[in-house]
């Protein structure tokens, strides 16, 4: 029985309008992003080879130990997982860009589609799971079969559950055939692992949505007060919390300015390279106290 109310659940979810809306929503921003961040990869990856390109005819013509350091960084490849871009590191920045508008509107990523997109597809699919069927009359109908309300409630998250999973292995798979196909990334077995396990995470995020979301809605009577509490909790875990706890963390641990961490990468190289300059001098002096 709790299998057919799995599967009646299942079917109705996938029926509904808001979930092909979502749906569709999804895998067009997950195919846009996708298109938009291969290029992006193609782009560093070419700055990337030209760097090292100049790096080496430096070298060639004006290499010394006292300029190597100050002159010349390691070039860094762009990172080949294209669809994942992380967090903005300005300290271990190596190229300037004269257009501000990437930097002003980031393309969203992987993350960013499950962080709204999906986040809010659960909160859709769940606000109305339980009160939805009770104003409709068919919860006293189901109950009314000797169905106990856990297997219900059970049932409808487990079809949820499943929906969520079809929708994020959809649009996974978009993602990864059109950079597959757009970008010259090559990817391992670590690559592909961290795929998977990035949308193990994606499904536990839109999991704790969802079923907040079905909790609101088993607990009151009405849909119009589980979805407002349903949204109100969306925003805030979304918008508001992510937004406010950086500045409440750099109150609680005060973190060195960028100016500072610079300062003292350029006092440790300089000390490397004077350690390294008189271990040198030592070396020949004794060669020539041994010779002499």
């Amino acid at each position: 029985m709790f299998t057919q109310l799995v599967l009646k659940e299942l079917r109705d979810y996938l029926l509904s309008l808001r979930f092909q809306i979502g749906l569709l929503l999804a895998l067009v921003v997950v195919s846009v992003s996708a298109f938009v961040l291969s290029a992006e990869y193609r782009r560093e990856n070419h700055e990337y080879w030209q760097r090292l390109q100049q790096n080496e005819d430096f070298l060639s013509k004006y290499s010394h130990l006292n300029r190597d350091g100050n002159v010349l960084e390691p070039a860094r490849p762009p990172s080949s997982l294209v669809l994942v871009e992380g967090l903005p590191d300005p300290a271990n920045a190596q190229t300037l860009d004269s257009n501000p508008m990437p930097d002003l509107f980031r393309p969203a990523d992987l993350t960013t589609a499950v962080g709204f997109i999906f986040s809010l597809l659960g909160i859709v699919l769940g606000f109305d799971a339980a009160n939805g069927e009770k104003e409709r009359g068919t919860l006293r109908l189901m109950l009314s079969n000797h169905l106990r309300r856990f297997d219900v409630i059970a049932a409808k998250w487990a079809g949820g559950m499943l929906v969520l999973m079809v929708a994020l292995a959809a649009a996974w798979l978009a993602a990864t055939v059109i950079v597959r196909i757009e970008s010259s990334a090559h990817w391992d077995a670590a690559d592909f692992g961290s795929l998977l396990a990035l949308w193990g995470f994606a499904l536990l995020y839109s999991a704790v949505f969802f079923t907040l979301a079905l909790a609101f809605s088993t607990l009151s009577a009405r849909s119009s007060v589980s979805v407002l509490a349903s949204l109100f909790t969306w925003v805030l875990l979304v918008f508001v919390l992510p937004n406010i706890s950086p500045y409440v963390a750099a109150q609680v641990v005060r973190v060195p300015s960028l100016a500072a961490i610079q300062r003292d990468i350029q006092y440790i190289t300089s000390e490397e390279r004077d350690n390294l300059g008189r271990e040198g001098t030592a070396k020949v002096y004794e060669q020539l106290v041994v010779l002499g």
